[in-house]
């Protein structure tokens, strides 16, 4: 909104009371206008964009009752401008910046003591609650979740004045110690919502001691994720007004209780029991009304259960479920996430899952048994972002209709049985920053004209396929973000995925198995920065382009088990970044660059099975790596191998050079390989040759041969024998002369 029309409007109003400008964005600062409505009692500014300081004046309208400036990040404002006195009664700065992080501590001033709700959550507070808010008599509500604040909940809960407390939100700090849910609800009768997940917290769910309840509590929301539980709390029995249930990630064991299956079939909307270790069927699901549910990383088996058609997410991968997914998942209209990777599904590609859903945004069928063909009809997929099918038995050609996907950031289809030519639509993809084809059938060459660059591409794993042509520079020139990772990534995410979620509480992590050296690798998280090529083992020719030094940003390179010939490009030393260079089993010739010498990332280093030659670098680095990385060359020399200009000797000293056939090569033979081959020629031959003569009577003819051959290997050996001496004293005469 332009300000001087929000002046014109708004400026002269001093007798308005309500004034909500919720998710307006305002071109400049609007506190000067506000301050001068003296008797404004409600002032919603959340979501404004607003970047300016909190004036004293604001806080200081004498009826002002309800202000909510909250998600407003560039927004900043200082404790000691509160007017404490004030008859505030809602107050809500969440996502605010304060000038300290630390809460005052407020001696000898009284707090607000009309105060019903109070927001500090996502604020970046440390430190420790002070005494004066657990003073205020009429709390009932109180955010402070996602800060860095510490403290012992149990002890200032014993404090606080109000007892008509009825949502408490802790959630992801770091607060410690012990905790009694008996002990709360006994202090807190109308306690609705209790968030304590993500703490260092330890929870008790059975009553101890002399522990009462006045009444039974009537609990809406209650998370207890990561709080050390190892059962599911009694507490939950009779709720039948329950909404929100997240016990994720603690150590609850066994069977998901009859009676719980009872609770909230109406009215539970957000089921989290992911992360625990329970076990049994879940084939039925009574709730009708769930638009969240994550039970993955469990031991539960059987059928896989169908959420209701209100679900929004559903998880449930890293179990056991088996059979045939059931067609009537298509049903699900409004579903963001679907993730059933890592089971034992198995039956066909449902092929109405390619038109479920138009705001599906992840969608992850990995390591399962699935089999079939992609559908032609994945066209509702313009939210689609993460789409993942890796480790099943899918075949036929890569569908073309996802061309249509255009916000596609992940295509996972590693370790299928696909039989095709590179996609050629993966060029309409512009957002796309991973891309896993490897262990397929792919095939042909790889086109050198690029129709729509890959600019945001990080991750690109072509490898174990069936790939020719040589490397196309085109794609390599495309790669931006190989270049400068932060400038396309998204800046400040740490890790790549994707928020599907309304709640502040569920995030998507984008996962991935990377090869490296032959090593697989699980990524459960990919951080932002990370950046990897992978073409090994194909059948790629021609020589490693010189752009692929431009790939600063890489941290995995791998051109291994190809046909590629040429050198190695001076030009990989720019990658210092890099961590992983495999150039093994290729043609390559010439010398290894000694600009590779700067990589002082480089952990893993391969260069066998080539025709290199020359001196290996010799930084400290590069001492760390085994012969292995240089096995099965024509010359390299230099420590891990033996040294530069050293005669090849074995350490028995039973080696030795004779002169070939008159092209200049040297035979390394041996006196005990000369003697076994001889030895074993002369029994085979011996045994039928003596066979034959004495058969045929003529036994001194048989005498005479054998006497001609004992003579020849007599003069061979000591033939040897005096080529070696000779060696010898050549070697001692250059080793007298060079201490000469």
């Amino acid at each position: 909104m332009k300000m001087s029309s929000f002046d014109t409007v708004i400026g002269n109003m001093t007798g308005l009371k309500r004034l909500d400008l919720g998710d307006t964005f305002f071109d400049s600062v609007v506190f000067p206008t506000l301050v001068n409505l003296s008797s404004l009692e409600f002032l919603s500014l959340f979501n404004c964009e607003l970047q300016e300081e909190v004036p004293f004046s604001l806080l200081n309208l004498k009826q002002l009752r309800y202000l909510e400036i909250g998600a407003n990040s560039a927004l900043f404002a200082s404790f000691g401008l509160f007017n404490w006195s004030s008859p505030l009664e809602y107050l809500s700065l969440s996502f605010v910046n304060f000038s300290t992080r630390i809460l005052p501590s407020l001696p000898g001033q009284a707090p607000y003591k009309l105060l019903r709700v109070i927001n500090l959550s996502l604020c970046n507070l440390q430190g420790e609650i002070p005494s004066w808010m657990w003073s205020i008599p009429k709390l009932e509500e109180i955010y402070v979740g996602n800060n860095e604040l510490i403290g012992v909940p149990s002890k200032f809960l014993d404090e606080m004045a109000s007892t008509n407390l009825q949502i408490l939100d802790l959630r992801w700090n770091n607060f410690t110690g012990n905790i009694s849910l008996y002990k709360i609800y006994g202090k807190f009768p109308n306690l609705l919502v209790l968030i304590l997940s993500n703490n260092n917290l330890i929870i008790s769910t059975r009553a101890e001691g002399d522990t009462t309840l006045a009444r039974w509590p009537m609990i809406v929301a209650l998370g207890l994720s990561s709080c050390n539980l190892n059962e599911i709390p009694t507490l939950l029995k009779n709720q039948s007004y329950l909404s929100d249930l997240d016990l994720s990630n603690n150590d609850i064991h066994g069977e998901i209780p009859e009676w719980l299956l009872n609770e909230g079939k109406e009215t539970l909307q957000a089921l989290d029991i992911s992360n625990n270790f329970i076990k049994g069927s879940l084939e039925i699901l009574p709730w009708e009304g769930l638009w969240f549910l994550d039970v993955s990383s469990n031991l539960l088996h059987g059928a896989l259960p169908i959420p209701p058609a209100t679900t929004v997410w559903f998880a449930a991968s890293n179990n056991n479920f088996t059979g045939a997914i059931n067609a009537s998942i298509c049903d699900i209209g409004f579903l963001r996430l679907l993730d059933l990777s890592n089971n034992s599904l198995g039956g066909e590609f449902p092929k109405c899952l390619g038109n479920m859903s138009s705001d599906l945004s992840v969608f992850n069928l990995g390591s399962n048994n699935i089999v079939g063909t992609l559908p032609l009809n994945f066209t509702k997929c313009t939210d689609l972002q993460y789409f993942d099918l890796s480790n099943n038995g899918l075949h036929g050609s890569v569908s073309r209709s996802f061309a249509a996907c255009t916000n596609l950031r992940v295509v996972n289809l590693r370790g299928n049985e696909f039989s095709d030519e590179f996609p050629l639509w993966l060029h309409d993809l512009p957002k796309i920053q991973v891309l896993d084809l490897s262990f397929n059938g792919l095939y042909g060459t790889i086109p050198h004209e690029i129709k729509n660059p890959f600019l945001m591409l990080q991750i690109l794993d072509l490898s174990s396929n069936h790939f020719t042509g040589e490397i196309p520079a085109a794609y390599i020139k495309s790669f931006q973000a190989m270049m400068n990772v932060t400038e396309y990534s998204g800046g400040g995410r740490r890790y790549m995925g994707s928020s599907v979620s309304s709640t502040f509480r569920h995030g998507y992590n984008y996962s991935l198995v990377l090869t490296v050296s032959g090593v697989q690798r699980r990524y459960t998280k990919i951080i932002n920065s990370l950046a990897t090529l992978d073409v090994s083992n194909n059948a790629f020719i021609g020589e490693i382009p010189e752009c692929i030094g431009d790939l600063v940003m890489v941290h995995s390179l791998n051109l291994s088990h190809n046909k590629i010939a040429g050198k190695i490009p001076p030009s990989i030393g720019n990658l210092k970044m890099i961590d992983s260079l495999d150039l093994s089993v290729n043609r390559l010739n010439g010398e290894i660059p000694q600009e590779l010498a700067s990589l002082t990332s480089l952990g893993v280093f391969n260069v066998s099975s080539n025709q290199l030659v020359g001196q290996i670098p010799q930084t400290n680095n590069f001492k760390t790596f085994e012969a292995s990385s240089y096995q099965k060359n024509l010359g390299l020399c230099g420590f891990p191998l033996l040294k530069c200009g050293q005669v090849l000797q074995d350490n028995s000293n039973r080696t030795h050079e004779y002169k070939g056939n008159g092209n200049g090569g040297y035979l390394s033979i041996s006196v005990w390989q000369i003697t076994l081959i001889s030895y074993g020629c002369g029994t085979v031959l011996g045994l039928a040759w003596g066979y034959y003569w004495l058969s045929s009577g003529k036994l001194f003819i048989l005498t005479k041969v054998t006497f001609l051959i004992e003579t020849e290997a007599v003069r061979l050996l000591k033939k040897i024998s005096d080529e070696r001496r000779r060696t010898r004293r050549l070697n001692s005469s250059n080793g007298f002369q060079r201490h000469a």
